[in-house]
């Protein structure tokens, strides 16, 4: 009986560890809409390049954490191109402090709420490079969603002073 029992034993101990492993080799990661469609390690961001006259748009990779995707790649913009980007000849339109207030996901869109800095001064050729940037960088990032701007808490629709028409979502 005794040899039974420890039979028994070993094939309940062997099912309980066996159902445990299983269930952490299928269980299932659910993505929210800031995670972006690509789980891969890399996320793109948009920043500028003189070509001539003009200036030309450049992506840049940048190695992803684990947050969430759109707001990494959009504070990855904001934070503006690295030491060895810059040397290479690349800037930003996007004015330096401008600030991701905040990021809210409403199921099909997303509204970005940055900070007013980024739709002051430059002049209106200035402010449509920057949407361009953001709009490039959180295209791929949004995994499919309408991404609205909002700044400081109101969506953008203009420029103040400039005469510029600024069509939502940005994406």
């Amino acid at each position: 009986m005794i040899g039974k029992t420890n039979v028994l034993f070993k094939l309940l101990s062997f099912i309980a560890i066996s159902a445990v492993l299983l269930s952490s080799c299928t269980g299932r990661t659910v993505l929210d809409g800031l995670t972006g469609a690509d789980t891969g390690d890399q996320l793109h961001v948009w920043f500028v390049k003189p070509a001539g006259q003009e200036l030309k748009l450049i992506k840049v990779s940048r190695s992803r954490g684990h947050g969430e995707w759109l707001k990494e790649a959009v504070e990855e913009l904001l934070r503006g191109p690295s030491g060895q980007e810059i040397q290479a000849g690349m800037g930003s339109e996007i004015p330096r402090g401008t600030i991701l207030l905040g990021v809210v996901d409403s199921g099909d869109s997303i509204e970005l709420n940055l900070s007013r800095r980024f739709a002051s001064g430059g002049g209106s050729s200035s402010l449509e490079l920057r949407l361009e940037q953001l709009r490039r960088t959180v295209s791929e990032a949004a995994a499919g969603k309408k991404v609205y701007l909002n700044v400081e808490g109101q969506r953008l629709t203009t420029a103040a002073g400039e005469g510029l028409e600024i069509k939502q979502p940005i994406n």
